[in-house]
């Protein structure tokens, strides 16, 4: 599901109209320092962005690496912020990736959750 070129208009996703791409989606990162390499989501992302910037780094499509570890990030954050679509790629997901993988992108989530001052993030 993952691999390759993903047509991800074709999922027909709620809140999925247009994707961002380049440099538009650059915009949704902050300006602070990266986490693990990767540049910071904004803290005021919408689930809808974090789940967009997830598709591509799962797919490598909008000028974003093809990169696992980060998709899973991004859907679990965009999880938190209450997209069912995102808890859903981001079970497939994992599903398709190394256990060790997986706890990094959570270790990821994590740091970025305890930088945003998010309360549950411990």
């Amino acid at each position: 599901m993952f691999g390759g070129a993903v047509d991800i208009d074709a999922y027909k996703l709620k809140g999925l109209a247009a994707l961002r791409t380049g440099t538009d989606v650059m915009q949704l990162y902050s300006e602070t320092p990266a986490i693990g390499g990767m540049p910071i989501p904004a803290m005021d992302c919408s689930a809808d962005d974090l789940f967009r910037m997830g598709m591509l780094y799962s797919t490598g499509q909008g000028g974003m690496p093809l990169d696992y570890v980060s998709a899973h990030m991004m859907f679990n954050l965009a999880a938190m912020r209450g997209s069912l679509e995102a808890k859903i790629y981001r079970k497939e997901l994992s599903q398709e990736m190394d256990h060790a993988d997986v706890a990094e992108a959570q270790r990821a989530a994590r740091e970025w959750l305890n930088h945003a001052g998010w309360p549950h993030a411990a």
